[in-house]
């Protein structure tokens, strides 16, 4: 059974489990080009629909972890803790003056998301390009929901790039969720120990010491290094000049230069490594190294 026969069988029995929901296939198109097999689940009396994707389920039926009703527990479970409650009001994303209010931005790989940059309005930074959303995430919400901003919107809101260039950057300055945080802290939350022993145990490894840059919601955090504020913030705690690592499109990692003048290109294998290794394909944000100036405010291109 193939993945399309899989997602096509799946439709089938969910709505025998559920007559009072429309659902139909949906390609999903993710961050650097990745595309994810997915399925649309609307309630009638919604104007609002859920998106859950297929491939690792398709995994678990081909592999024999889990048979078609264990498969279509899992869809009900999820689409119980994910669906939205209500109808989505549309002047929320058509009247750019409600709009602007909740516009955000993340910062994709622009040579791994060349077709997507042809479509949406963006501006480039180094390899990397800044895109916009509209964060319609509402209280009670389980996890994030947000509208990608296209040369549609901009062109039915009567605006430019410059326009919502500005009001990011103004939206980022009045409301700072940036977050930075030695990376043995946030480490400890991780393995849920006192951040002393992940220091004794990093230190005895000879491991530097790094910081995480990233928002509260650790949700598409790199493009806190656009943030001045967390910038300057970052430089006073490091008290350094800073190589920046990007460990992934929700955070980077920041690494004093003293005791590493020479090793941004280092710096830039390791960081190449893991992307190929560990990071997921749609996580990646670059291969390179940056280098924030504390003098002069400004990030450049390490290596």
């Amino acid at each position: 059974m193939t993945i399309y026969e899989f997602r096509e069988k799946l439709i089938q029995e969910l709505q025998g489990r559920m007559p009072d929901a429309v659902i139909s296939p949906k390609d999903i198109k993710k961050n650097n080009g990745v595309v994810f097999y997915g399925i649309i689940i609307r309630n009638n009396s919604s104007n609002v629909a859920s998106c859950i994707c297929t491939d690792g389920l398709y995994y678990d039926y081909r592999n024999g972890h889990k048979d078609m009703d264990g498969i279509i527990d899992s869809v009900l479970e999820l689409y119980g803790k994910i669906k939205p409650e209500g109808s989505f009001h549309v002047s929320e994303i058509l009247d750019y003056s409600k709009a602007r209010i909740n516009l955000s931005g993340r910062l994709v790989n622009t040579e791994k998301n060349g077709e997507l940059l042809t479509e949406v309005p963006h501006r480039n930074f180094f390899d990397l390009s800044l895109t916009y959303f509209v964060d319609v995430t509402r209280d009670g919400d389980e996890g994030c929901a947000s509208i990608q901003v296209t040369n549609a919107h901009m062109e039915y809101w009567g605006v430019t790039e410059d326009d919502l260039y500005r009001q990011f950057r103004e939206s980022m300055e009045q409301d700072d969720r940036s977050r930075i945080q030695p990376v043995m802290d946030a480490l400890a939350e991780v393995a849920d120990c006192p951040p002393e022993a992940v220091s004794a145990v990093c230190g005895s490894m000879g491991i530097a010491p790094m910081y995480m840059l990233s928002n509260a919601r650790k949700l598409n955090g790199a493009v806190e290094i656009l943030n001045k504020k967390a910038m300057e913030k970052a430089a006073q705690t490091i008290g350094d000049d800073f190589y920046i690592l990007p460990s992934s499109i929700h955070e980077t990692m920041l690494v004093p230069v003293r005791g590493n003048e020479d090793g941004a290109a280092k710096l830039a294998e390791m960081v190449s490594c893991i992307n190929r290794s560990e990071v997921p394909d749609t996580e990646v944000l670059s291969n390179h190294v940056y280098r924030y100036c504390r003098q002069s405010r400004q990030i450049e291109l390490a290596a």
